[in-house]
């Protein structure tokens, strides 16, 4: 056995010991019954460095706060949220029952224009079958929150949770999945759990950054904001010439934050990213990875281009930060952005030294 699986197996065992009080990682059965409390403080500590692709998606519908630490009440959660979530889309979709007001119809069409452009380069979410899914999940959160509503950027936030939840019935294995399309399922029939299971966890993961998506987007002015000040606070340099250039961070800001740079980097980084957003704070809520850590993240990110963007003027930036070179960018790549992200929020967050991060 190589060092490198010894490591990989050393790491699994870890999280079967967590999840399943089982080093072997032997899924619940009649012979073994769940029982205990799953670690969250210790699962998170995990996590912050890569979740194995076996048990991801257990994992973050743990993190996220879907499935309950104790492990014999997960299956009669998971069956009750299912029905529950299944009984709501199908009464909306009963127009005997459901009269569309007009901001559903018009979250409903907005929906159906942005899918086609989600992942466009992603077979599996370009399979009818899936995207249909992905419309329903989408819908149903929107009827749900009448007063926000479908805004665009959502359609892309829920495409790795999507992935995730599915990987679990291929192995985990994300590539694989993403390359499939329904006709490859091992089981059409699991796309109703899916479908459930990804609306709650990406229901629950909207829940702690709304005011991204509210009026005006305060939320996301409020990151850019802070994306602006850190990089004026580690990288001067490129502050300056961003300003001299007439570059504002508005231009790019605004969509890394409301689609969590998923048109910049590939979904199977995003992921990986996600595993620590995930892993940051105390559990109480999804801000701390998904807001306030994701800001770290980005100065890191635009920091590492730093001797590019410097050389170049208004025209050539704007052109580069639309398409950055993150096409071959793997686990590695990323893995040393959060770590630099994690100095960053060290440096900041907690300091004397503090940024002056009010709103």
């Amino acid at each position: 056995m190589s060092p490198t699986t010894a490591n990989t197996t050393r790491i699994l065992s870890k999280f079967n010991s967590c999840l399943y009080n089982s080093p072997s990682g032997n899924k619940y059965n009649d012979d073994n019954p769940p029982t205990g409390v799953i670690d969250l403080a210790l699962l998170r500590t995990l996590s912050w460095n890569g979740i194995p692709p076996s048990c991801r998606s257990h994992v973050w519908q743990v993190l996220i706060g879907y499935l309950p630490s104790n492990r014999s009440r997960q299956e009669q959660a998971l069956a009750r949220k299912r029905k529950e979530y299944v009984k709501e889309r199908d009464s909306l979709a009963d127009s005997n029952n459901h009269r569309e007001s007009p901001e559903e119809l018009a979250s409903r069409r907005q929906i159906i224009v942005d899918l086609p452009r989600t992942a466009p380069g992603v077979p599996l979410f370009c399979d009818p079958l899936i995207r249909k899914s992905l419309e329903k999940i989408l819908y149903v959160w929107a009827c749900r929150h009448p007063g926000i509503g479908y805004v665009q950027g959502m359609s892309d936030l829920v495409t790795p949770v999507y992935s995730v939840v599915l990987g679990h019935y291929h192995d985990g294995q994300i590539q694989d999945v993403l390359t499939m399309d329904s006709n490859s399922l091992k089981n059409k029939d699991i796309l109703e759990d899916v479908e459930a299971d990804t609306y709650h966890c990406f229901t629950i993961i909207l829940r702690g950054i709304l005011d991204h998506y509210t009026v005006d987007q305060p939320g996301i002015q409020r990151m850019v904001w802070k994306l602006s000040e850190l990089v004026r606070r580690v990288d001067e340099k490129l502050w300056d010439h961003l300003k001299s250039e007439g570059v504002e961070f508005l231009t790019f800001g605004m969509s890394w934050m409301n689609c969590l740079l998923m048109r910049e980097i590939s979904i199977k980084c995003v992921i990986r990213m996600w595993d620590t957003y995930l892993s940051e704070g105390d559990g109480s809520g999804t801000q701390v990875g998904f807001e306030l850590f994701h800001v770290y993240f980005c100065t890191a990110f635009l920091c590492k281009f730093s001797e590019e963007v410097r050389g170049m003027e208004f025209g050539e930036i704007m052109g580069f930060l639309q398409d950055l070179p993150t096409n071959g960018w793997g686990d590695e790549e990323v893995g040393m952005l959060l770590s630099q992200a994690f100095v960053l929020s060290s440096l900041f967050a907690d300091s004397d030294a503090h940024l002056n991060m009010a709103d």
